[in-house]
C-alpha cells in the first residue's frame, strides 16, 4: 500500500507546472547570449528575422512553438537579432529568416536560409548537434525571394509600357 501512494505522489508532482518541458525558447539580446555561451561552451543558434517578414512570423508561430524545436532549442544559446544591419553585415545575411548556428568559440558552424517547418528544422537541428551538415533539400521560401519576385514583376510592368 505505502508503494503505491508513493508511485501516486510522483506521478502528481510530475504532472504540475513547471515540472514539464520548456515551453517556448529562451531568447537572448546578441551581447548576453554570446557572453553566455563563452561561459557555458554551449553552441550557438542565431536567429536574424523582421517583423515585416512573412516567414518570419511563420517560424515564429510555427516551427519555434514546436515542443521538439523547443527541446532541442535547449541544446543552444539561442540569441534573436531583429534588423540588426550591423549584425546582418557581419554575419553577412542577406535575406530573413536566416539561422547561424556557432561552435562553443564562436566560429560559423552552419546556416540555414529561409523557412523550415518543424519537422525539417528538428532533422536539421539533430544533424548539426551530431556533427553532420544537414541535408538541404529544395530551397525554402525567404524574404529576398520574395523581393526578388516584386523587382521582377516592376520591372515587366515598367517595360511593357
Amino acid at each position: 500500500m505505502t508503494r503505491a501512494w508513493i508511485l501516486i505522489i510522483l506521478l502528481s508532482l510530475s504532472l504540475l507546472p513547471g515540472h514539464s518541458a520548456a515551453e517556448e525558447i529562451v531568447w537572448h539580446p546578441y551581447d548576453e547570449g554570446m557572453t553566455l555561451a563563452a561561459s557555458s561552451g554551449k553552441m550557438v543558434m542565431i536567429y536574424f528575422h523582421s517583423d515585416s517578414c512573412y516567414w518570419c512570423r511563420e517560424m515564429s508561430s510555427k516551427t519555434f512553438s514546436d515542443q521538439g524545436v523547443i527541446d532541442l532549442s535547449s541544446n543552444f544559446i539561442c540569441i534573436s537579432v531583429m534588423e540588426d544591419r550591423e549584425l546582418a553585415s557581419r554575419y553577412h545575411v542577406r535575406s530573413y529568416p536566416t539561422i547561424i548556428f556557432l561552435d562553443p568559440e564562436g566560429r560559423e558552424v552552419f546556416r540555414l536560409i529561409g523557412y523550415r517547418d518543424p519537422p525539417r528544422f528538428k532533422d536539421e537541428i539533430r544533424a548539426i548537434l551530431e556533427g553532420r551538415i544537414p541535408t538541404d533539400g529544395a530551397p525554402s521560401p525567404g524574404c529576398s525571394f520574395l523581393v526578388t519576385l516584386g523587382v521582377i514583376g516592376i520591372l515587366w510592368l515598367y517595360l511593357r509600357r
